[in-house]
């Protein structure tokens, strides 16, 4: 299977879409050093991540939700119905589904919540879009650097945040139980949360780095403002959202898609010091 569904995913995405091959084939090598977790559905996880994003293949493109349209093609060409039902719903697919009117379609689908479903989302949200390990919080500030505060996928993944990261701590505690879980910074299954449970400095060091991040980004992307003006946006929006934010993690992109909206908007104001 695994092998059948690596030629599938090269034939649909290598040659039109190859950023998104090779998140894809880091996806499915996370998924390969796992695979003994998962026994005896190893070999379903890792064609389910060499799978999941085939639905982005311009060839495939019919209701634009990528888990949908993957999920119908493999379905039409016979594939294992559990492996058709992964890629439907991988990575809060219904969110997706709801947001653009397309939950009857998916409802076409079952969503098995297994550990091999959370093993798959886990991959997928640890590695990004050229193949970079991610830590769950780095993935979701890229997501929103790379669309843009207000594109659905922004806007869906604040929506969703807190599932995401309760699915990846479910995987976590998998891979620490059986010893798989590296302590390289590198490694695709170092999720790296909650840090504010492994002490305070790491979370405020995680924070300091994300606001350099995001001052960065927007400086470069509103290059006719003074870099001072930006990042004094950046520094008190990160003050005002602080206190306010349910989810620590998604502080990040909160902010980020704050602050540009402001920029944006010419509006915002410096507060004399």
């Amino acid at each position: 299977m695994e092998t059948w569904a690596r030629r599938l995913a090269h034939s649909l995405l290598a040659g039109p879409l190859p950023h998104r091959w090779r998140h894809v084939r880091a996806v499915a090598e996370a998924a390969r050093r796992i695979q003994p977790v998962f026994e005896p559905d190893g070999e379903l996880l890792v064609a389910a991540a060499y799978l999941h994003d085939i639905g982005y293949s311009p060839s495939l493109t019919d209701t634009g939700i990528h888990q949908i349209d993957g999920a119908r093609f493999l379905r039409a060409h016979g594939a294992p119905r559990r492996l058709v039902d992964l890629v439907a719903h991988h990575s809060l697919a219904v969110q997706d589904a709801v947001d653009q009117g397309w939950s009857s379609l998916l409802a076409e689908f079952t969503d098995e919540r297994t550990a091999v479903r959370d093993a798959l989302w886990f991959c997928d949200m640890t590695i990004g879009p050229d193949g970079q390990a991610f830590s769950i919080r780095e993935r979701i500030v890229e997501i929103g650097r790379r669309y843009g505060p207000d594109h659905p996928k922004t806007r869906i993944r604040e929506a969703t945040a807190p599932e995401r990261l309760r699915v990846a701590r479910r995987t976590q505690r998998l891979l620490r139980a059986a010893g798989l879980v590296s302590g390289s910074p590198s490694a695709p299954m170092e999720l790296d949360v909650p840090a504010v449970r492994e002490g305070d400095r790491r979370e405020m060091v995680w924070l300091r780095r994300m606001r350099r991040t995001i001052s960065e980004d927007l400086a470069d992307a509103f290059g006719h403002l003074p870099a001072e003006h930006v990042q004094a946006v950046v520094e008190q929006t990160y003050d005002e959202l602080s206190e306010t934010a349910a989810v620590t993690d998604f502080l990040p992109v909160l902010v980020h898609r704050r602050a540009a909206r402001r920029l944006a908007e010419e509006r915002f104001e410096l507060v004399p010091a």
